[in-house]
């Protein structure tokens, strides 16, 4: 089983996109029982709390449904999971400066490394600006999530 984490700042907006946008296509592909998927934070400002509202609008319209409560990071999450996918440089290097090992370390990834289109890219948190910028985080969760599933 292949067991994938994503991780931004608070756990609304961008990680959850991502997580739901993965389950989907594994769902559409029937391959459930061979991936484990989740995502976290690693700010409390938001803990508990749903996703953001523009951020489930943004999904269902493009056929998903976010269903998430916002939760912390722990750091058991070096060893339950194999792939641990940050949405920027800056939860990149939380992560890897958290990392109790080399080998957790080298978990770490940024989750755009998986897209051709946006390889190398930030997933801008879209938390303070307009829509268009929720609607630029699924054009990209959906390129990241392709790729993902292939790299196996």
């Amino acid at each position: 089983m292949k067991k994938i984490l994503f991780v931004c700042l608070g756990n609304i907006c961008r990680s959850p996109a991502l997580q739901t946008v993965l389950e989907a296509c594994v769902k559409k592909a029937g391959r459930e029982k061979e991936f484990l998927i989740d995502s976290c934070g690693l700010t409390a400002n938001f803990l508990g709390c749903q996703a953001d509202e523009r951020m489930r609008t943004a999904a269902k319209k493009r056929g998903y449904l976010i269903d998430h409560h916002a939760k912390l990071f722990d750091l058991r999450y070096f060893e339950i999971f194999d792939l641990i996918l940050a949405v920027d440089q800056e939860v990149l290097s939380r992560l890897q400066n958290m990392a109790p090992s080399l080998r957790a370390r080298a978990k770490v990834r940024l989750a755009s490394d998986f897209s051709k289109r946006y390889k190398g890219e930030e997933i801008e948190d879209p938390y303070l600006d307009g829509k268009e910028m929720f609607e630029k985080v699924m054009d990209m969760a959906e390129e990241i999530c392709k790729q993902v599933m292939g790299a196996e």
